[in-house]
């Protein structure tokens, strides 16, 4: 199962949280944050994770090092075949004039026959 974690600089990743208002004071609508199917766990062989964002127009970024990803991470563009024994995706979701997501983390264990 993927764990959240709360995001305070995904934005710009200038190490100083983003602002969750715009210059009028008034708060911003967060984007939803993004699933990865299938969820984190132990696989046997391969497998191939995508990642979706119900808010429309919002473009998912990951790591696939357990890195904490930014606005200059890799995009997610196509499904991920995994075929290492152990990867961690942190992703999150981000939209002009809206709030980034919390970034979704999934540990992927494969199991090799």
């Amino acid at each position: 199962m993927g764990v959240v974690d709360a995001v305070g600089d995904a934005m710009t990743g200038d190490g100083s949280p983003d602002a969750s208002a715009d210059s009028t004071g008034e708060a911003l609508t967060a984007v939803a944050a993004p699933v990865l199917t299938p969820p984190g766990g132990t696989y046997m062989g391969p497998v191939t994770v995508t990642m979706d964002c119900a808010t429309p127009g919002a473009t998912i970024y990951f790591s696939t090092d357990g890195s904490t990803p930014t606005t200059s991470s890799t995009r997610y563009s196509a499904p991920i075949t995994l075929k290492t024994s152990r990867t961690t995706f942190r992703a999150f979701a981000a939209k002009d004039g809206m709030t980034p997501s919390a970034v979704v983390v999934a540990v992927y264990d494969l199991s090799m026959f």
